[in-house]
């Protein structure tokens, strides 16, 4: 019962995003809640707004640590729309536990995440405006961790681009933390700027054993790799080391000078994201 209300809820979100096709608008957003793994996703799709019968890639969109589907400062907010009147169509979602998800965090690992990416991939590709064959990937911080997991592990992902990706997340939690969450089965953690988390043994196991080096040697695709010159959280070093173990030839770095691990967005001059949001729209309308 509860699978055919939300059924309903998509039916008439997708009829409401139908009439502001009709107002001529340059891009259109709707949210949905995808089932997936027992849990519902929270996500929204933006998209162009084109001719009658035509497609556009689109982007799959992955928040960091502790945050949401609309990101630090409405960072991916901001990016979806401008995406959109360039002819990209996006999903970003709310992982588990995280912004408006019912789901406790403790549901959430790296591969729970990859499973909700491709949950909302396959919501994105049977919109008549998406082209299926044009799908990319982005992530922001882990979200960059599970982009760069999701797209060595599906083929489907024909582009791979991250904001501050981070290759090393079991080091920014530690030992310590792991030693605890074996007791309990999940160790709360304190990130500062939201209610604390209850963070699994499991995601500690995947963040320790899985190599996201070697994961990217198998993804063939072009890859981007951003990150500010400024970012004290995650080393400035994984933007190399992405580059060097991305499994393709077109692969490429690039770095905004001064701006911090959330690009700058807390401090009421938005000029160095910006710079980032265009580099990152442009880079998708070559790739995809």
């Amino acid at each position: 019962m509860r699978r055919r209300v939300y059924a309903v809820v998509v039916i008439l979100l997708m009829l409401t995003t139908s009439f502001a096709f009709s107002q001529n608008l340059r891009s259109t957003e709707f949210v949905v809640y995808i089932p997936n793994e027992g849990r519902m996703i929270p996500a929204t799709v933006c998209l162009p707004v084109g001719e009658s019968g035509e497609t556009f890639p689109a982007v799959v969109m992955l928040h960091g640590t502790g945050s949401s589907r609309d990101e630090a400062g409405n960072g991916y907010k901001m990016l979806a729309p401008y995406m959109a009147q360039n002819g990209i169509a996006s999903i970003r979602f709310d992982f588990a536990g995280q912004g408006d998800s019912k789901a406790d965090y403790v549901e959430y690992c790296y591969t729970s995440g990859v499973s909700d990416a491709v949950a909302c991939t396959e919501f994105l590709k049977n919109l008549k405006v998406v082209d299926p064959a044009r799908i990319g990937i982005m992530g922001w911080s882990q979200g960059g961790s599970v982009a760069i997991l999701a797209a060595a592990r599906n083929p489907q992902y024909k582009a791979l681009l991250t904001w501050a990706g981070a290759l090393d997340m079991f080091d920014f939690f530690g030992d310590n933390l792991y030693q605890k969450a074996k007791v309990d089965g999940f160790v709360k953690i304190d990130l500062g700027f939201r209610p604390p988390l209850n963070l699994s043994l499991r995601w500690f196991e995947e963040a320790k054993d899985i190599s996201l080096r070697d994961e990217l040697k198998k993804f063939k695709g072009p890859v981007l790799a951003i990150a500010g010159s400024a970012d004290t959280t995650v080393p400035l070093s994984n933007l190399d080391d992405i580059v060097a173990n991305a499994g393709g030839t077109d692969k490429a770095k690039y770095l905004i000078d001064g701006a911090d691990h959330t690009f700058n967005v807390f401090t009421g001059d938005l000029s160095k994201f910006n710079q980032l949001k265009e580099v990152t729209t442009e880079w998708f309308k070559s790739k995809l």
